[in-house]
């Protein structure tokens, strides 16, 4: 031993293998803890990410399909008890709006049944086998009042140009309006619209367009110009996949007013909400005092009867979330939707591992003749 120096320092020889084994072997147990938190934390936050994805996408759903189905059969001011719309404009989605009001289609195949369906709705394919199709036609609330200047208006002739005092409404040349005092309602095709020099609006319906160019009455500056609505809701593909290659399904409108701008009637379809995957609609019918639900196809509903609606839709998060596939049936109003491969099932949805959830309304109907 050298002369001064500590006696501890002459006794470091290093770690032996055994003590740097079991460091080791401490070492990997820690981090395949630490590793089981991180998956386990990563795979709580997928979940509750998933999950405030589907309660997004249902809400919005759910709250598209019910602010225009309970405007189903509007006609603005007038009771459609006491009075019926004059519909002088050619190709109208309906001549009859207090019985047209709502419609609705069962999809049981691939190509869903054209027997009954409104010609205005061939433009729709790729509706889901078992997914519902539901048709709605009303009057906007919201309109542009007419004004009575000039020589020879609507105030003073039947056959005369309408004149508004503003386009808030986006109106165009070939759109459906409906001009209404409350007493009375017209709904006629623009045939031609030009701004004025004055700034105002003028409306035009001659018969290249209209059965007639005569409106039921004058209409003065008590009455209003909306515009008129026929659209029908479905669930379709969208063509895109997910991560997975899942197919991803959305709920659709269908616009069966839209034109291409030379009078020529297309339809329009434009996705709303992704994520939908099936949309079940049940018809409420008072039969003895009760009001039954019953699907489209029951052989017993008057759709010019109906009070009431109970829908519902499907949604799924846009990612797999879930550690097995989806072997769950859904219990929506009028089908139970079973997972691909199910015998016999009135619907199905894909049955992958996305996380899926069912939204449910009922809603009655208050602009209908009852």
């Amino acid at each position: 031993m050298r002369r001064g120096q500590p006696l501890y320092r002459l006794r470091q020889a290093g770690l032996s293998l055994v003590e740097l084994m079991i460091a080791l072997v401490i070492s990997t147990f820690l981090m395949l803890g630490v590793f089981e938190i991180f998956v386990g934390s990563s795979g709580t936050d997928r979940m509750a990410h998933a999950f405030a994805r589907v309660q997004e996408t249902g809400r919005l759903a759910m709250d598209i399909l019910s602010r225009d189905l309970r405007m189903a059969g509007y006609q603005g001011c007038i009771d459609p008890v006491l009075v019926d719309m004059n519909i002088i404009a050619d190709g109208a989605p309906t001549y009859d709006l207090t019985n047209d009001g709502i419609r609705g289609y069962e999809t049981d195949h691939s190509h869903w049944d054209v027997a009954n369906r409104n010609d205005d709705l061939d433009f729709i394919s790729g509706v889901p086998e078992g997914s519902d199709v539901v048709y709605l036609q009303f009057v906007s609330p919201t309109g542009v009042n007419v004004l009575c200047q000039g020589n020879i208006n609507s105030c003073t002739a039947v056959n005369a140009n309408v004149k508004i005092d503003n386009n808030s409404i986006g109106l165009n040349q070939y759109d459906i309006v409906v001009v209404s005092d409350c007493e009375s309602a017209d709904m006629f095709r623009i045939v031609n619209f030009q701004k004025d020099s004055d700034g105002k609006n003028t409306l035009a319906h001659s018969e290249s367009n209209n059965s007639s160019n005569n409106l039921s009455k004058p209409y003065g500056e008590d009455a209003q110009v909306m515009t008129y609505k026929a659209l029908a809701y479905y669930v379709r593909d969208t063509g895109r996949n997910n991560s997975q290659g899942d197919d991803i399904y959305a709920l659709y409108q269908f616009d069966a007013t839209f034109h291409d701008g030379s009078g020529n009637v297309t339809g329009k379809e434009e996705e709303l909400v992704e994520g939908v995957e099936s949309l079940q609609v049940t018809y409420g019918q008072r039969v003895n005092k009760n009001l039954r639900f019953v699907p489209a196809d029951d052989g017993n509903l008057d759709f010019a009867s109906v009070e009431a609606i109970r829908l519902a839709v499907l949604v799924s998060s846009s990612e797999p979330v879930l550690k097995e596939d989806d072997s769950r049936s859904y219990q929506l109003p009028g089908a139970l939707v079973e997972p691909a491969g199910a015998t016999t099932p009135e619907a199905t949805h894909p049955g992958d591992r996305r996380l899926r959830q069912v939204f449910t309304s009922t809603l009655y109907l208050r602009n209908l003749d009852r």
